[in-house]
């Protein structure tokens, strides 16, 4: 299950970033170089994304995109179980 809300979270924080600079998935992808369906699997939580593209995507938002701790997980787990059952 902590695989699972991981690449959840980590979906969501790709989302956010991409929504906060108003971009669709076919702009970040020519932007990134990375494809289109690999980042809507990556945001829907369904696929993890290689290094390569993680890096990308860290250097385009100018951000770190961080590996939580497994405390850090624990406590996102119990939060993102709930946002799920509400979405």
């Amino acid at each position: 299950m902590k695989k699972d809300v991981q690449l959840i979270c980590f979906g969501r924080a790709i989302r956010k970033l991409r929504k906060e600079k108003d971009l669709s998935l076919k702009q970040l992808a020519k932007k990134t170089g990375i494809k289109a369906s690999t980042l809507s699997r990556a945001e829907r939580g369904l696929s993890e994304m290689g290094f390569l593209s993680y890096l990308d995507l860290q250097l385009f938002f100018e951000c770190d995109l961080k590996l939580k701790t497994d405390n850090e997980w624990m406590e996102l787990q119990h939060k993102s179980a709930l946002e799920l059952v509400q979405e």
